[in-house]
C-alpha cells in the first residue's frame, strides 16, 4: 500500500506538483481525506514519481429543518399560523397569557413582520393572510414548508418564491 504524509498530499493536490516517491514520509493514504473532499487518488508517473489527483466534490451540509419538513409533506397541518407555530416548536411550554401576548398568533394577515430579510427558520408573511416557514434560501429564491396553502389544511413542502415577489409582506424572526 502506498504511504504519504498528509501535508505533502495536500500540497500535491493543491498545486499539482509531482515529487519523487522516495522523498515522502509514511502515512496511510487510505485513511486520509481532506475535509470537504470526496475522493483523493494518486497517479504513478515516470517510474518512482507520484502525482496527487483530487476530485473536489463537496458535500452539502445537512439542512435538518428541510429534512423534518419533508417528513410532514402531505400530512394534516391545520391553519397556516398554527402549523408554523407547531413546526417551529413555538409556545409549546408557555402559559396562556404569554402565548396570547406574543406577536405571532391569530390570523396571518394581522401579524406584522419584524424583519426585512429572509433566513432559514423564519416565517414569511404574505399579503392576503398566509404564512409559511422558510426552509431554504438560495440566492433570491426561498423554499417553503406550509400548511393550508390550497385551503385544505394539508402540509406542502417545496414551493419556491423569489424575494422580489410582490405578495411578500415581510418576514418574522422567532
Amino acid at each position: 500500500m502506498l504511504k504519504i504524509v498528509p501535508l505533502i498530499l495536500a500540497l500535491l493536490a493543491g498545486v499539482g506538483i509531482s515529487l519523487p516517491l522516495t522523498a515522502i514520509n509514511s502515512v496511510d493514504i487510505a485513511n486520509f481525506k481532506p475535509q470537504g473532499i470526496s475522493s483523493v487518488g494518486l497517479e504513478l508517473i515516470q517510474g518512482n514519481t507520484i502525482k496527487a489527483i483530487i476530485n473536489p466534490i463537496y458535500e452539502e451540509p445537512r439542512n435538518e429543518l428541510k429534512d423534518r419538513a419533508l417528513q410532514l409533506d402531505g400530512k394534516y397541518g391545520g391553519q397556516c399560523v398554527v402549523f408554523v407555530r407547531q413546526f417551529m416548536d413555538i409556545f409549546q411550554d408557555c402559559n396562556i397569557i404569554d402565548c396570547e401576548a406574543h406577536a405571532f398568533r391569530g390570523y396571518a394577515g394581522d401579524i406584522e413582520p419584524n424583519a426585512s430579510y429572509p433566513k432559514i427558520g423564519s416565517a414569511i408573511l404574505f399579503e392576503g393572510g398566509h404564512t409559511a416557514v422558510i426552509i431554504d434560501v438560495v440566492d433570491e429564491t426561498l423554499e417553503l414548508a406550509e400548511s393550508n396553502y390550497g385551503f385544505d389544511e394539508i402540509i406542502t413542502v417545496g414551493r419556491i418564491v423569489t424575494t422580489t415577489d410582490s405578495n411578500i409582506k415581510g418576514y418574522f424572526y422567532f
